[in-house]
């Protein structure tokens, strides 16, 4: 009998010692840091971007987190969301209460192709411009892509025409900067040097020789107009050094 009662005692000591074990694991405490997945962030003007908070310590209570940013004209701030309104820097404030925050010093840049759509020639290469504002020393590697590299490829921003088609180049740099760039891959019809030159010239006139070159039009055997126009954009290519960096697209 005292041996049932031993045991009976040492097993409701032992469950009591459990419920304190599960007691104290599942207490919360109160916030006592915050932290954010980034203290520094350049990021894209036409992309939006998102923070993340991580209250201290690991069982601290769930607590409110108030979100601002210093200057709301340069970005915006709603549940982490950050959203840019125009470039320059500001902060970004994740707060509990006046002691407890983190921020996150924002650059808000402009990193855009200009132009955006370009044409080149089968085996023609053509530098791509991107424009970057404001410049930064420390934006790190560019790394740029092209989605159908049988058509065009890209290496160090230049583009190289593989194949008659379309491709969008990208160009991606840091946590957030990205843009695109849609290449048209066209036929050289013409280049500058070749022995069909003249052969060109007897089928298209030169309507805009005062402007920018890029408007001509074709005649047919006996000299009448046939309605076709050169234009600077479509599916084949007249190529010359003294047009658009040498190459001029046509429908």
């Amino acid at each position: 009998m005292k041996k049932i009662l031993f045991l009976i005692a040492a097993a409701a000591v032992l469950l009591a010692a459990c419920e304190k074990e599960n007691k104290s694991k599942s207490k919360t405490h109160k916030p006592t840091g915050i932290s954010l997945d980034y203290d520094r962030a350049i990021i894209s003007l036409d992309r939006t971007f998102t923070l993340t908070a991580t209250l201290q310590p690991a069982k601290a209570k769930a607590a409110e987190i108030t979100w601002r940013s210093e200057n709301p004209e340069v970005a915006t701030v709603e549940d982490g969301v950050v959203t840019p309104q125009y470039v320059g820097t500001t902060k970004i404030f994740a707060e509990v209460d006046e002691e407890i925050f983190a921020s996150c010093d924002l650059t808000v840049c402009a990193f855009t192709f200009n132009p955006s759509n370009v044409d080149v020639g089968v085996e023609r290469s053509l530098p791509l411009s991107l424009s970057i504002t404001p410049e930064l020393e420390d934006l790190g590697e560019i790394t740029w892509s092209s989605d159908y590299p049988e058509i065009a490829t890209v290496e160090d921003g230049v583009v190289i025409g593989k194949s008659i088609g379309t491709a969008a180049i990208t160009a991606t740099a840091g946590i957030n900067l990205k843009s695109v760039c849609n290449v048209t891959v066209c036929r050289i019809i013409y280049e500058e040097g070749f022995e069909d030159k003249d052969e060109f010239e007897s089928q298209w006139t030169n309507v805009d020789a005062d402007g920018d070159g890029f408007k001509w039009k074709h005649i047919d055997n006996t000299g009448l107009e046939t309605g076709r126009m050169l234009t600077h954009s479509g599916e084949c290519l007249v190529y010359s050094e003294s047009f658009n960096n040498g190459a001029i697209a046509v429908h």
